[in-house]
């Protein structure tokens, strides 16, 4: 996995809002497409038997089976549900591919925004550490000001504790 430097400036646009809602518009034009979408849980899919590749041929095998002889296919059992269903499953299937793919690009980019916002404002945490230090007028009171978002650290029952593993107010080289 490629180590991204902090120092990077990966992120050097500017966001427009009215692309952001423009593009939740979009989003919300798509689901719009799917009103049968649903939302189940991770112990909602725990409980229902899955599909892959194998389990999908499967799946075609056995229709292709009970379209050359229905003999054998209870009534409560509908070979036009299961095509349907299918059909369903195989249509959504690059619609699912690309809204992941979308999801995960976005997730990245707002990430490295984050990260490089909150990397450079350390740094400046960091040089009022020093200016503090060595008596630069007005340092000391700013200093005193961003330190508060790191005191509760280490405490139980801090919301933060888990936010960050290097989120102490100094600056990691490592990359982390």
């Amino acid at each position: 996995m490629p180590t991204i430097p902090n120092q990077n400036n990966l992120i050097d646009i500017t966001f427009v809002p009215a692309d952001g809602i423009s593009a939740v518009g979009f989003i919300n034009q798509a689901e719009q497409l799917f009103p049968f979408l649903l939302g189940l849980s991770a112990d909602d899919k725990k409980r229902m038997q899955g599909i892959n590749v194998s389990n999908k041929n499967f799946v075609e095998s056995c229709i292709a089976e009970m379209e050359g002889d229905a003999s054998i296919l209870p009534p409560f059992i509908s070979l036009a549900e299961i095509k349907n269903d299918l059909s369903v499953y195989s249509g959504l299937e690059p619609v699912v591919r690309r809204a992941e793919d979308l999801a995960a690009k976005l997730g990245s980019t707002q990430y490295v925004a984050g990260a490089e916002a909150y990397f450079k404002c350390l740094l400046y945490y960091n040089l009022l550490a020093m200016a503090a230090r060595n008596g630069m007028p007005g340092a000391q009171e700013k200093y005193n000001r961003l330190k508060e978002r790191f005191e509760s650290q280490g405490r139980p029952g801090s919301q933060d504790d888990a936010a960050s593993a290097n989120d102490g107010g100094e600056i990691d080289n490592t990359g982390n």
